[in-house]
């Protein structure tokens, strides 16, 4: 029940950040149109991913879940507004996790790739002016790769095995962030996304009905590639001025 709850959670999100963002684009001041090459973006970003399940410990305790049940996570970002306020983004994200409770340890391993739809929650309340700053909300869904090492302590012995995704395995997305935007083409940004595995395979220790989860915590940094300006249409231009500026002969 709780993993039908949890999904169920999601897809909800995913009706409101579609709904919200049709009705605001009926009053956005903009362009009726974006065209396909403009509001491009691409962020790298670096932090910790953390592992939640059937071995963890310290969910409650962040200096403890940082240290002992984390490990380093990198990911590069490529997203696309279609808004000053909804855009949908692509991400590839590495990283790492451990952790050990009584005489079970483990260290997983793995690749995500997903999509994800974004919304700016600063733009959705305030369309009418300008920010250097947006408050970020997004859920998604995606795939990874995991390659996972258990070790089982017995008194003077130790049991190694290890598990990893013949095939690419389900993961639901949902999180959020923060950026600002210091000169025109680069922000400064912190996000944090909690993953909910659609198995639970991520620590090699299968115990009940419960999925794994995991979470990346990061920092980055965004360049926006910059829009190109629109050439005027000279036949439109023409025909203004012939129209409007061209002087009569004199009638004799």
């Amino acid at each position: 029940m709780k993993n039908v709850g949890n999904t169920r959670l999601t897809a909800l999100m995913l009706i409101f950040f579609v709904s919200a963002s049709q009705g605001f684009s009926q009053t956005w001041g903009g362009e009726g149109t974006i065209r396909f090459s403009d509001l491009w973006s691409v962020n790298i970003n670096a932090g910790t991913t953390s592992y939640f399940g059937d071995l963890s410990i310290y969910d409650t305790d962040i200096p403890l879940k940082l240290s002992r049940e984390s490990g380093l996570g990198f990911s590069i970002l490529i997203s696309k507004s279609v808004s000053n306020t909804f855009s949908f983004s692509g991400q590839v994200l590495i990283g790492s996790f451990k952790a050990r409770k009584q005489n079970i340890a483990f260290e997983t391993r793995f690749l995500e790739y997903n999509a994800k739809l974004n919304l700016d929650f600063v733009n959705l309340f305030n369309p009418w002016k300008a920010h250097n700053y947006g408050i970020i909300g997004y859920v998604g869904v995606g795939n990874y790769l995991f390659n996972s090492t258990k070790t089982e302590y017995f008194e003077e012995k130790e049991k190694i095995s290890t598990s990893k995704s013949r095939v690419p395995e389900f993961v639901l997305i949902a999180g959020g962030g923060f950026f600002y935007k210091f000169v025109d083409a680069f922000s400064f940004t912190f996000d944090i996304g909690l993953r909910q595995s659609q198995n639970d395979k991520l620590d090699s220790y299968h115990h009940g009905n419960d999925f794994d989860y995991y979470s990346y915590m990061s920092f980055g940094l965004t360049y926006h590639f910059p829009a190109r300006i629109r050439k005027p249409v000279r036949e439109k231009t023409k025909m203004a001025y012939n129209g409007s500026t061209r002087l009569k002969p004199l009638k004799k």
